[in-house]
């Protein structure tokens, strides 16, 4: 048997630097594995099931908050971190691995971290080796922390079960209108299936829309990022349905959609339709309701004015044919009249049918210049104190309803007084804003001229105060009231698009609050129309034109008494002819407004062609809508309201002829 060779000097050193290198190489290797390891966003394992030990990743420990050496890795101490619901799945899950080793480890559970809150980890492994017997001695395998993804995905789950769940419709629409998903109440909502709608577009199921209200809704979406609005849609058997609309933008991945959350509404409306229908009739009755107090209330005053007009009448015939003086049947009878007229105002001023000739006024010249009167109203013993503002506006009101006002809150203060007293008028500038609005719904904001009158009479309590504005409602005794002066007051304030406020206290007396809107036109000032003047006579021509025999007839007496020439004409047609045969000028038109063939203004523009520069006054004892809609009440127009006196007849004669 040859000897070997023996390896010489050199041989032996090159050997020895050959080994050298590569365990230079396999160190440097392992140094590479070690930083890619701790580099890597997953933990990695390493675990020998003979013993149970295991040698983990410093990036497997700071997962769980802990640094190195804080933690002996071990297979007790890896079971110890598990999630007590999730330990018996993982233990036989480790068994079955080792039983079928040619199979890949994979499970999910959870870990207790140093904080001692829980983090879903994914653990993956496979088999790295293998003792001579065949068992299995070391697995090798990464940690993954899912904690994230698994929320995402409870998140992704819950919302595609509330997506799906929702009682309201739910759509995912595209910038170009195509449906790209809806949930089953979607669908349910307009009858088809989710398939189908999942292949049209918002135009199929709302064709009233078109492109350029989508661009525009599209617009306000990308702007606000919402949008809310009412639509009808359109159900796959042709019926259609209101809609309530929200609608929200989303992108992701670099596109934009809109989440559109979508209410059914047509019962609500059905609902709010049958309510305002019931509210109707609510209102109906109460109107029938205040109709008939209305009713009853007049009919017991006109029937005691009429007794005493019919019974004083009677009597004067009966004292003329027996040569007795009849002044005092007459002057009854007048007196009676005038308060029939005054009551007839009254119920027109409540329902804010008064016909007014609304000018620009200084409130505090009105006023100041009724004190007087108002004091006579009052009585010696109450003293009127004025407070006037400090230049408080300008607003536009016929100055006659100044008048009513203050002569019905002046005789209400006087009664709640009853003896000595004191009852104070102010002024002032208000502005009202928004926000006490919000608490006072029935006020609007802006600017207004406030009047105040308040009194130190016994004051109402909360009931009472509910009821004063309401018509006929009087606390006054039998005879001394007709329950209309404060519902004439609230008429005339609300007809002038003002504010009425009460404030009172048993005992503490009452102060009325009544706001009117300013105005920025120049003021007129006018005198108080309380008193009146005599008659002023004249010498013009005078066209009077009435088809009422009565009105005629006492209107061509009273200006023929004041010394004016008078032609007379019952119908517009007869005024025309009168009008061409006469050879001399006629000075003014006296025309009733409603009449059979044709109204007051179209009779005074064909007068001023046969006699151009015409003066006209018409006059008219219909309400104010009725006359404002044959073009009578504007700026600037003379006009006589019925029933009028001889004075007022000559008064007004006299303000149209320019005199």
């Amino acid at each position: 048997m040859p000897v070997a060779k023996k390896p010489s000097y050199d041989e032996l050193e090159q050997r020895v630097q050959e080994l050298e290198r590569k365990k230079e190489m396999l160190e440097a290797n392992l140094n590479r594995y070690e930083l890619a390891i701790n580099a890597s966003e997953e933990g990695i394992w390493d675990f020998d099931p003979r013993t149970s030990d295991a040698h983990v990743s410093s990036r497997w420990l700071n997962m769980l908050g802990y640094e190195e050496g804080e933690l002996q890795a071990s297979y007790d101490t890896w079971l110890e971190l598990l999630h007590p619901d999730d330990r018996p799945g993982a233990e036989n899950a480790i068994k079955d691995f080792l039983e079928h080793p040619t199979n890949l480890l994979s499970i999910e559970f959870r870990m207790r971290t140093k904080k001692g809150d829980w983090r879903w980890v994914h653990s993956k492994g496979k088999v790295y080796e293998k003792d001579a017997r065949g068992n299995v001695s070391r697995i090798v395998g990464t940690h993954v922390d899912i904690t994230e993804r698994h929320r995402l995905e409870i998140d992704l789950r819950t919302t595609r079960f509330c997506f799906e769940k929702a009682s309201i419709g739910i759509y995912r629409i595209a910038p170009n209108g195509n449906i790209l998903d809806v949930n089953r109440q979607a669908a349910l909502n307009l009858g088809y299936t989710v398939e189908e709608m999942r292949g049209m577009t918002l135009f199929d199921i709302d064709p009233n829309v078109s492109e350029r209200e989508y661009v525009e809704i599209w617009k306000i979406l990308r702007e606000k990022g919402m949008n809310h609005f009412e639509r009808v849609h359109r159900r796959k058997d042709g019926t259609e349905t209101a809609v309530e609309i929200t609608t929200n933008l989303l992108e992701y991945d670099g596109q934009q959609f809109s989440i559109a959350f979508v209410v059914d509404i047509n019962n609500r409306k059905k609902v709010v339709e049958e309510k305002e229908k019931l509210q109707r009739q609510l209102l109906q009755a109460q109107k029938m309701e205040a109709v008939g107090l209305l009713a009853s209330g007049i009919a017991h005053d006109f029937n005691n004015m009429l007794s005493v007009v019919l019974g004083n009448a009677e009597l004067a015939t009966l004292d003329l044919e027996t040569g007795q003086n009849i002044r005092h049947h007459l002057e009854r009878i007048q007196n009676t009249a005038l308060r029939s007229s005054g009551l007839v105002r009254q119920l027109l001023a409540f329902a804010r049918k008064q016909t007014i000739q609304p000018i620009v006024l200084d409130i505090n010249y009105t006023i100041a210049n009724m004190l007087n009167v108002l004091r006579r109203l009052i009585g010696e013993n109450i003293d009127l104190k004025w407070l006037p503002g400090h230049e408080p506006g300008k607003v536009m009101l016929d100055p006659s309803q100044v008048d009513q006002i203050l002569a019905n809150l002046m005789v209400n203060a006087k009664d709640a007084i009853n003896g000595a007293g004191n009852v104070t008028i102010e002024t002032s500038r208000v502005e009202i804003d928004t926000a006490y609005c919000e608490t006072h719904y029935w006020f609007k904001p802006g600017s207004y001229v406030m009047l105040s009158v308040s009194d130190s009479g016994h004051g109402m309590d909360k009931d009472t105060q509910n009821k004063i504005f309401e018509p006929f409602f009087t606390t006054k005794e039998i005879g001394r009231g007709t329950g209309l002066g404060l519902a004439t007051v609230y008429g005339i304030v609300k007809q002038n698009k003002g504010f009425i406020h009460v404030y009172s206290e048993i005992g503490q007396g009452t102060i009325f609050k009544i706001y009117f809107p300013i105005t920025d036109v120049a003021s007129k000032k006018i005198k108080s129309e309380i008193l009146t003047e005599a008659p002023l006579k004249g010498c013009e021509t005078v066209l009077i034109v009435e088809d009422d025999e009565g009105i005629l007839e006492l209107s061509e007496t009273i200006l023929g008494r004041l010394g004016y020439t008078v032609i007379t004409a019952k119908t517009p047609d007869q005024a025309i002819k009168e009008a061409q045969a006469y050879t001399k000028k006629i000075d003014l038109l006296l025309s009733d407004v409603v009449m059979p063939s044709m109204n007051g203004r179209e009779l005074a523009q064909r007068l001023e062609e046969i006699i151009p520069g015409i003066k006209c006054l018409y006059m008219s004892g219909y309400t104010a809508n009725v006359i404002a809609h044959h073009g009578v009440l504007d700026q600037g127009i003379n006009f006589l309201p019925k029933p009028f006196t001889a004075k007022d007849l000559a008064r007004k004669v006299r303000d149209a002829l320019g005199d």
